[in-house]
């Protein structure tokens, strides 16, 4: 799908799983296999609901490596990818799982041009993107 640079200087192949264009997208460490192990890839899970949205599963990474900019770089492919197909919208959930992590959330989500919604009662919100 590409290359790209993240913040701490890796040099990254981003791909997906052959015959997929969105469903699973990953990043591979072209300078020093930092990513090697499969489990360790930064990936991103997401699939089409209905006709017009994509909704995502999950974005996964390493939390040593958070904050690297692996996290934008899957959402701007994913963005990309959503528009070559004509979807309108991502969608996705914030879970009760992560509460502890939400304003962290909250901010890359909106960084990425998200908007970022949380129960009344903040267990848990909703984000989506409209194009």
């Amino acid at each position: 799908m590409g290359i790209e640079k993240n913040k701490i200087g890796d040099i990254l192949a981003v791909v997906t799983p052959k015959e997929q264009s969105y469903e699973q997208i990953m990043l591979y460490s072209l300078k020093d296999n930092r990513y090697k192990a499969l489990n360790n890839h930064p990936r991103l899970y997401a699939r089409q609901v209905g006709n017009d949205t994509i909704k995502i599963d999950d974005i996964f990474s390493q939390e040593n490596i958070r904050s690297s900019g692996n996290g934008t770089i899957l959402l701007s492919y994913l963005k990309k990818e959503a528009i070559k197909h004509g979807y309108t919208q991502i969608t996705g959930w914030l879970s009760s799982v992560d509460k502890t992590n939400f304003e962290k959330l909250e901010y890359f989500y909106k960084k990425n041009g998200f908007n970022v919604l949380f129960s009344k009662d903040g267990n848990n919100g909703k984000i989506y993107l409209k194009f």
